[in-house]
């Protein structure tokens, strides 16, 4: 810890002056004392510290589409240092981001004892340029200091897409469930999430074999599928009502879509009544 002593100071005989130097020690302990802060929160967030990674306070969210790739503005800690971060947009390569130098226009310029005019207050931000390389990092390497904690095996948040109404169909092929679909937050982190689906296949017996399917679909991947099937051999028509449930716990990445689909076993009319599409993040 840096600390001016001040107890020396005997007013008004002895006074005690303030220099240049004392200004920048008082600076140094204060960013010192912020960068010891911070690194404690890296440690027990992530488990590790390491002054070449950049770690993201807030924003920061990095959209890799080319030709348009894009960052928006943010808060860093970088080299035992924190930053500001300005946006970016519509980059044809991933930004690559330096350190740029600029001064307080409200501040600056002051003039010296000696009728000089300088500028002295100086702000430090980062600033994406769009070039293959040459950046301190790239947009590739912020490492989020925010969202779940990995270590800690709690439930942090939850969301329940509620008023899934009834829905029939025919098609074989999977269609999805009305309102049954969530978009995971575009916050640049990825959540581990606890995925259920759940519904109640009525169907008509009359034909040899009959039922419905239900499945989870992560970004287009099916997750898991639950099957209600049920072989007709009586010759009159009868109701059948069985359930299905789907769930599956997984990593998905930020602004990913998830959702319920169903589809008839083999083509005759069904109804999923009762349906329910819950994702909690763990």
């Amino acid at each position: 810890m840096k600390k001016i002593d001040t107890t020396q100071v005997t007013d008004p005989s002895t006074l005690q002056p303030f220099t240049a130097r004392s200004l920048k020690f008082l600076q140094d302990a204060t960013a010192e004392d912020v960068a010891g802060i911070i690194k404690s929160i890296v440690t027990s967030n992530l488990g590790s510290y390491s002054l070449s990674v950049p770690y993201v306070i807030s924003g920061c969210v990095y959209s890799g589409t080319t030709p348009n790739f894009a960052v928006t503005a943010g808060e860093i800690f970088y080299n035992g240092k924190y930053y500001a971060v300005n946006a970016c947009s519509s980059f044809t390569n991933i930004p690559q981001f330096n350190e740029v130098l600029s001064q307080d226009p409200t501040a600056d310029p002051v003039t010296f004892s000696d009728s000089s005019s300088k500028n002295v207050h100086n702000i430090y931000e980062y600033e994406a340029t769009d070039v293959v390389s040459g950046g301190d990092f790239d947009a590739t390497d912020f490492v989020s200091l925010y969202g779940t904690d990995s270590k800690l095996s709690v439930l942090r948040s939850a969301s329940t897409i509620p008023a899934v109404a009834n829905q029939a169909t025919s098609s074989t092929s999977y269609i999805d469930l009305t309102n049954a679909t969530y978009t995971t937050p575009n916050d640049g982190v990825t959540r581990t999430w606890l995925i259920q689906g759940k519904t109640s296949v009525d169907f008509t017996g009359g034909v040899p074999i009959n039922g419905g399917k239900l499945q989870i679909v992560v970004d287009g991947v099916s997750e898991d599928i639950s099957r209600s099937l049920i072989e007709i051999t009586a010759s009159s028509i009868q109701q059948y009502n069985q359930s299905c449930v789907c769930m599956t716990v997984l990593s998905v990445a930020p602004n990913k879509i998830v959702k319920l689909q169903i589809a008839s076993a083999f083509g005759a009319s069904v109804n999923f009544n009762d349906n329910k599409f819950t994702m909690v993040e763990i």
